[in-house]
């Protein structure tokens, strides 16, 4: 609601900010910007991602298709800047379906969906089929 959230003005530029979101009455300003630091980035969950990622992708089809197109085209940045975006709003894809279904279907059952579609997909690669 608007009586629980202020503006807060920079320059020129006015933004809508939620302090509620934040702030509760009798927080220190150590408490707060802890807590708001934390809301915007929890590096722990940041680093756990992306070695998660980093691995699963090392050998994976999308690094060989890219090794396979720089050789071929001859013009590696090119291929990194695409092969980035593709992973870029591949994994906003994941993140924004990961939310919604979140909220709906408990972390245990996406786990075991999650890991039994990987492993028909493997099945389906090794019979050649994918």
């Amino acid at each position: 609601p608007l009586d629980r959230a202020s503006f807060v003005i920079y320059g020129n530029r006015c933004r809508f900010f939620p302090y509620h979101l934040f702030i509760e009455k009798g927080d220190s300003l150590n408490l707060i910007f802890r807590r708001l630091r934390h809301r915007l980035m929890d590096w722990q969950v940041f680093w756990v991602t992306f070695g998660t990622v980093f691995l699963a992708e090392m050998g994976d089809k999308t690094q060989l298709a890219a090794l396979t197109l720089t050789a071929d085209k001859g013009t590696p940045l090119t291929v990194l800047a695409g092969a980035c975006l593709a992973l870029c709003l591949a994994t906003l894809v994941g993140v924004l379906v990961g939310g919604v279904v979140s909220q709906y279907v408990p972390p245990a059952l996406i786990k075991k969906a999650a890991g039994i579609a990987f492993v028909i997909i493997g099945g389906l690669i090794l019979l050649g089929k994918w």
